[in-house]
C-alpha cells in the first residue's frame, strides 16, 4: 500500500478516547436526564442488594477467610451504597429545584 493509502486508513479509523472522557460524558448524561438518573439508581440498588446478599450468605466463608477480602468486599459495598445515596440526594434536590422553577413561571 502506498503511504497516502495508509494515512487515509489511519484518519478513517476512530481514535481511542481517554477513559476519563468517557466517564465525564456518562456522568453528564446521567446527571442531566431524570429518567437516566432513576434507571441508574435502580441498577445501583440491585448491585448493592446483590453484593449484600452474596456477602452475607453464599460467600460468607470466603469473604471472612481473609481480612483483605473482608475489607475489600464490604468497602466496595459501602462505597457503592454511599455513592447511591449521594446520587439519590442529588436527584431529590434537582427535582425540588425544577419544581420551584416551574412554580415561578416564565
Amino acid at each position: 500500500m502506498s503511504e497516502l493509502a495508509n494515512e487515509a486508513i489511519f484518519l478513517w479509523m476512530p481514535r481511542k478516547q481517554n477513559v476519563l472522557v468517557d466517564v465525564w460524558c456518562f456522568s453528564k448524561a446521567v446527571l442531566r436526564d431524570r429518567n437516566a438518573r432513576r434507571r441508574f439508581l435502580a441498577q445501583l440498588v440491585i448491585v448493592v442488594l446483590t453484593l449484600f446478599i452474596l456477602g452475607n450468605w453464599p460467600l460468607r466463608d470466603w469473604v471472612d477467610a481473609s481480612k483483605i477480602r473482608f475489607i475489600t468486599w464490604w468497602g466496595m459495598t459501602g462505597f457503592i451504597t454511599i455513592w447511591m445515596m449521594l446520587l439519590a440526594l442529588y436527584d431529590a434536590l434537582r427535582i425540588r429545584r425544577e419544581l420551584l422553577e416551574e412554580e415561578e413561571g416564565p
